[in-house]
Protein backbone atom coordinates (compact mmCIF):
# COMPACT_ATOMS: atom_id res chain seq x y z
CA UNK A 1 0.00 0.00 0.00
CA UNK A 2 1.75 3.85 -1.05
CA UNK A 3 0.46 6.75 -0.11
CA UNK A 4 2.43 10.40 0.22
CA UNK A 5 2.72 11.56 3.64
CA UNK A 6 5.12 14.68 4.03
CA UNK A 7 6.16 13.97 7.16
CA UNK A 8 6.80 9.89 6.52
CA UNK A 9 4.81 8.49 9.14
CA UNK A 10 0.91 7.64 9.80
CA UNK A 11 -0.76 7.17 12.65
CA UNK A 12 -2.49 2.92 13.21
CA UNK A 13 -5.85 4.64 12.95
CA UNK A 14 -4.87 6.06 9.15
CA UNK A 15 -3.36 2.45 8.85
CA UNK A 16 -6.57 0.93 9.03
CA UNK A 17 -9.04 3.72 7.40
CA UNK A 18 -6.84 3.53 4.68
CA UNK A 19 -6.66 -0.49 4.48
CA UNK A 20 -10.53 -0.81 5.05
CA UNK A 21 -11.28 1.46 2.15
CA UNK A 22 -8.90 -0.06 -0.04
CA UNK A 23 -10.22 -3.75 0.94
CA UNK A 24 -13.84 -2.31 0.10
CA UNK A 25 -12.02 -1.16 -3.18
CA UNK A 26 -10.78 -4.77 -3.83
CA UNK A 27 -13.88 -6.45 -2.97
CA UNK A 28 -15.45 -3.99 -5.76
CA UNK A 29 -13.66 -5.24 -8.14
CA UNK A 30 -13.21 -8.68 -7.36
CA UNK A 31 -17.06 -8.82 -8.06
CA UNK A 32 -16.96 -6.81 -11.18
CA UNK A 33 -14.59 -9.60 -12.54
CA UNK A 34 -16.95 -11.98 -11.53
CA UNK A 35 -19.57 -10.21 -13.48
CA UNK A 36 -17.98 -9.67 -17.15
CA UNK A 37 -16.97 -13.61 -16.97
CA UNK A 38 -20.37 -14.26 -16.13
CA UNK A 39 -21.31 -11.41 -18.73
CA UNK A 40 -18.70 -13.26 -21.19
CA UNK A 41 -20.60 -16.59 -21.01
CA UNK A 42 -23.78 -15.30 -21.49
CA UNK A 43 -22.49 -13.37 -24.76
CA UNK A 44 -21.29 -16.81 -26.00
CA UNK A 45 -24.40 -18.02 -25.14
CA UNK A 46 -26.12 -15.09 -27.42
CA UNK A 47 -23.80 -15.64 -30.12
CA UNK A 48 -24.76 -19.17 -30.34
CA UNK A 49 -28.45 -18.85 -30.33
CA UNK A 50 -28.06 -16.21 -33.00
CA UNK A 51 -26.26 -18.67 -35.43
CA UNK A 52 -28.27 -21.42 -34.67
CA UNK A 53 -30.99 -19.23 -35.68
CA UNK A 54 -29.40 -17.99 -38.80
CA UNK A 55 -28.95 -21.69 -39.74
CA UNK A 56 -32.54 -22.34 -39.25
CA UNK A 57 -33.57 -19.59 -41.52
CA UNK A 58 -31.38 -20.81 -44.45
CA UNK A 59 -33.46 -23.86 -43.59
CA UNK A 60 -36.45 -22.73 -43.72
CA UNK A 61 -37.42 -22.69 -47.22
CA UNK A 62 -36.99 -26.57 -47.20
CA UNK A 63 -38.86 -27.16 -43.36
CA UNK A 64 -42.38 -28.41 -42.40
CA UNK A 65 -45.03 -25.57 -42.23
CA UNK A 66 -45.23 -26.41 -38.49
CA UNK A 67 -41.32 -25.99 -38.55
CA UNK A 68 -41.85 -22.83 -40.57
CA UNK A 69 -44.43 -21.60 -37.86
CA UNK A 70 -42.41 -22.11 -34.89
CA UNK A 71 -39.13 -20.17 -36.85
CA UNK A 72 -41.72 -17.04 -37.30
CA UNK A 73 -42.84 -17.68 -33.94
CA UNK A 74 -39.32 -16.70 -32.72
CA UNK A 75 -38.61 -13.88 -34.67
CA UNK A 76 -41.18 -12.35 -35.77
CA UNK A 77 -43.17 -9.74 -33.24
CA UNK A 78 -45.62 -8.21 -35.93
CA UNK A 79 -46.45 -8.57 -39.55
CA UNK A 80 -48.97 -6.42 -42.20
CA UNK A 81 -49.80 -6.54 -45.53
CA UNK A 82 -49.02 -2.75 -46.70
CA UNK A 83 -49.89 -1.77 -50.13
CA UNK A 84 -48.58 -5.01 -51.72
CA UNK A 85 -45.81 -5.47 -49.53
CA UNK A 86 -45.25 -7.97 -46.21
CA UNK A 87 -44.14 -5.42 -43.27
CA UNK A 88 -42.52 -6.99 -40.42
CA UNK A 89 -41.38 -6.15 -36.93
CA UNK A 90 -38.83 -8.53 -35.27
CA UNK A 91 -38.18 -9.33 -32.42
CA UNK A 92 -35.04 -7.76 -30.02
CA UNK A 93 -32.45 -8.49 -30.86
CA UNK A 94 -33.45 -9.41 -34.38
CA UNK A 95 -35.20 -6.16 -35.18
CA UNK A 96 -31.59 -4.52 -34.40
CA UNK A 97 -29.95 -6.70 -36.22
CA UNK A 98 -31.76 -6.62 -39.05
CA UNK A 99 -31.88 -2.65 -39.10
CA UNK A 100 -27.62 -3.16 -38.91
CA UNK A 101 -27.52 -5.07 -41.62
CA UNK A 102 -29.07 -2.87 -44.88
CA UNK A 103 -25.81 -0.50 -44.26
CA UNK A 104 -23.36 -3.80 -44.36
CA UNK A 105 -25.27 -4.66 -47.76
CA UNK A 106 -25.00 -1.18 -48.90
CA UNK A 107 -21.35 -1.37 -48.61
CA UNK A 108 -20.60 -4.77 -49.80
CA UNK A 109 -22.85 -3.81 -53.32
CA UNK A 110 -26.12 -6.02 -51.92
CA UNK A 111 -29.56 -3.88 -51.90
CA UNK A 112 -32.30 -4.03 -49.52
CA UNK A 113 -35.96 -2.52 -49.78
CA UNK A 114 -37.75 -2.11 -46.83
CA UNK A 115 -40.78 -4.39 -47.11
CA UNK A 116 -40.98 -7.58 -49.58
CA UNK A 117 -43.03 -7.49 -52.73
CA UNK A 118 -45.94 -9.95 -52.93
CA UNK A 119 -44.30 -11.30 -55.93
CA UNK A 120 -41.33 -12.61 -53.96
CA UNK A 121 -43.66 -14.39 -51.93
CA UNK A 122 -45.56 -16.28 -54.69
CA UNK A 123 -44.40 -19.87 -55.92
CA UNK A 124 -43.58 -20.04 -59.00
Amino acid sequence: MYLDKLDGRITVAFYDEKAALWRQEQAKLQNRIVELKTATCNFDHAINTLEETSAWCKAFPTQPAVEQRRLLTILVDRAAWKAGELDTTLKAPFQKLRLSNPASLTRHGGNHTAGVKIEEWLLR
